[in-house]
């Protein structure tokens, strides 16, 4: 019994990484489909037809498995969310494998939705973030294309590592090998940041934070010791995080 459960914990965490490597791996490149079958899928509630190489920025294919609350949880709302959004009869209600959910609100799903920040004169997107790290120094500047997404910020091992804006956390957790301990913070309909190969993790799920507060401490790093990796999704896509960080916030 015990060897069984063991088994399906494991499964259970290969599962849950899987899932949310594919939500991970869409903010990183901006991708917006999923592998499946060569047929249309269209959701019977909401009349919406997609290809299958093509599954719209806002919605998700239902895998094997798959649950309502493992997608809601994956994608950071509730399960009566998403009941909503495709009219389910409950929040408890079954997916159908092959089937395509909206997974965020229209807002989300669109790119209307513009952030406005009181900055002053000047660009008011480079005082829209704040560092992350006191003191920190960039030891691997972003590259657009390159196998980073982001920028490789050096601290000393302890070091805080602070939420970028005010957000909501969507994931904490080690799930994402290739991103170690890592925390997901969504700031707004069109901005995520990302905290990889940290030493510590200092937040929940579904957490708010405000700027500014700690989220993590700087570890080892996955090479060198007090690195760690800072990303930033803006309409899904990655950009370089120094032209939205506070010139004076160091």
């Amino acid at each position: 019994m015990e060897r069984w459960n063991a088994v399906k914990a494991r499964s259970k965490r290969t599962y849950v990484g899987g899932l949310l490597y594919a939500v991970w791996v869409i903010a990183l490149s901006g991708c917006t489909s999923f592998p499946s079958a060569d047929v249309s899928q269209t959701n019977q509630r909401t009349g919406v037809a997609v290809q299958a190489d093509a599954v719209p920025v806002g919605y998700y294919r239902v895998n094997r498995n798959d649950s309502l609350i493992s997608i809601a949880r994956a994608f950071g709302y509730s399960p009566a969310e998403l009941a909503n959004w495709n009219r389910l009869p409950s929040s408890d209600a079954q997916p159908v494998e092959g089937e395509v959910l909206r997974v965020a609100p229209l807002s989300d799903s669109t790119t209307a939705a513009n952030v406005n920040v009181d900055a002053g004169a000047g660009d008011a997107r480079e005082h829209l973030l704040g560092w992350p790290l006191q003191s920190a120094t960039v030891s691997e500047p972003f590259k657009m294309g390159g196998s980073r997404k982001g920028i490789v910020l050096r601290g000393k091992p302890g070091d805080a590592v602070m939420a970028a804006a005010d957000g909501r956390v969507i994931y904490a957790g080690t799930g994402l090998k290739r991103y170690g301990s890592l925390i997901i913070i969504k700031h707004n309909a069109t901005l995520v940041t990302g905290y990889a190969h940290l030493g510590a993790l200092l937040v929940r799920e579904n957490q708010s934070v405000r700027k500014g507060q700690v989220v993590g401490r700087v570890g080892t790093g996955d090479q060198d010791g007090g690195t760690f990796e800072f990303n930033v999704f803006e309409k899904n896509h990655p950009v370089n995080p120094v032209t939205l960080l506070a010139k004076a916030d160091r």
